[in-house]
């Protein structure tokens, strides 16, 4: 399947299915669960800087080293949030384990992902590769996100390509030139992303 990818800067959304919103609905309170990966945590710093503006508390955490889905104990601690919006961003969930955390937040639940599984129409589920798009041309979470929320190219963007594609990501033919371009605006080069990437994984040792 061709595609054509948006440049950045302005660029639209790169897939709204059918019932999911242009925007977040206004929220008091959301909570962000993000992968603990680099692609996890940049992906989440993008989507919290956005809703800092919009909302009144922004809570940030990932499940448990190790885990795909949240335990017990920490859905209940979410649940006692009280809040108005749940994002879930990089993390592959089970549709019965979406469908369970809907259930059990009784809130609104968005899903940012990148992995191959298929559309969980019962949620505001983005996910370019559940549509039928090509991986390559939608690498990660932080890309998806990024061009969803119509930022500029900037190191966020492409930090979840550089962890999760590690050296594979200069064969990107779509995407690596646009990550060099925005690099370079920071006087920045692709070892430098690299190195970012590393020191993020130390987070876990």
């Amino acid at each position: 399947m061709s595609e054509n990818i948006p440049l950045g800067g302005g660029a639209v959304p790169p897939l709204r299915p059918p019932g999911v919103p242009e925007h977040f609905p206004d929220a008091k309170t959301a909570v962000i669960i993000h992968h603990w990966d680099a692609d996890g945590i940049s992906s989440a710093a993008m989507v919290k800087k956005h809703l800092q503006s919009r909302c009144d508390t922004v809570y940030s955490m990932p499940p448990t080293l190790g885990n795909f889905f949240m335990e017990e104990r920490e859905l209940d601690y979410i649940k006692s949030l009280d809040p108005d919006l749940v994002i879930v961003v990089d993390i592959c969930m089970a549709k019965d384990r979406v469908l369970e955390m809907k259930e059990r937040l009784e809130t609104n639940l968005w899903i940012f992902d990148h992995h191959r599984i298929d559309p969980i129409v019962e949620i505001c589920h983005v996910n370019p590769i559940a549509y039928g798009h090509d991986g390559k041309c939608w690498p990660s979470a932080s890309f998806i996100i990024s061009r969803w929320l119509r930022r500029e190219d900037d190191v966020l963007t492409f930090l979840g390509v550089a962890g999760d594609w590690e050296e594979r990501a200069t064969n990107l033919q779509n995407i690596f030139p646009q990550m060099e371009r925005a690099l370079a605006r920071h006087n920045l080069a692709f070892p430098d992303l690299q190195r970012f990437v590393s020191l993020l994984s130390l987070i876990h040792i």
